[in-house]
């Protein structure tokens, strides 16, 4: 399943903000995969963390081949075989403790973007921008423009000049209602595209 949205949402970013309309007329719509089942979501977020890409592919990609996208195998797995997998020991009792209060997660969907962020973080193991990335990439949201995160920081710089990133607040609200489909272009033109 890929991250939805449409014209709409691109014709009003290419009107707020010339500069990255050029680039999403020249990219046109995007496809970015999300994991719409909350839990498995966090779990792929704390494997990601602090670890390369292809580091988090190859553990990633043990714990699915296990089956373990659901709370009751975390549960049911030792912390020794988790780290046979790959898993730290601090992301191995991360995980455990969001297993044992996976139920939380399903009020999510109800809350507004800060309060689900609210709740995220008081996971262990979770800070804002993982919790801003499950909002994007498991839930659906439209409007996250993660502060915290290196590529969109580039972009904007990129894009704006050197120090346009520091201006945050304004590009947040330039983009809104439609921050989280910006975001998707500036990781884009950060990682190459420009």
């Amino acid at each position: 399943m890929n991250f939805r949205y449409g014209a709409g949402e691109m014709d009003h970013l290419c009107a707020r903000d010339p500069a990255l309309g050029a680039w999403i007329q020249k990219l046109g719509q995007l496809e970015w995969s999300i994991i719409p089942d909350v839990f498995e979501a966090l779990m792929s977020s704390i494997t990601a963390q602090q670890v390369s890409g292809k580091a988090y592919q190859t553990v990633w990609g043990r714990l699915t081949a296990r089956g373990l996208t659901t709370p009751d195998k975390y549960l049911a797995i030792p912390h020794e075989e988790l780290a046979a997998l790959g898993v730290g020991p601090k992301k191995a009792k991360w995980m455990r403790a969001a297993a044992e209060r996976a139920q939380e997660l399903s009020v999510l969907p109800e809350l507004n973007d800060e309060d689900a962020i609210r709740k995220l973080v008081s996971f262990d193991g979770v800070g804002r921008w993982t919790a801003e990335m499950l909002l994007i990439f498991s839930l659906n949201r439209m409007n996250i423009l993660s502060q915290g995160d290196f590529g969109i920081r580039k972009a904007l710089n990129m894009l704006h000049g050197d120090g346009a990133d520091r201006d945050f607040a304004r590009f947040r609200e330039l983009y809104a209602p439609y921050a989280s489909v910006a975001s998707l272009y500036l990781w884009e033109i950060a990682n190459g595209a420009v």
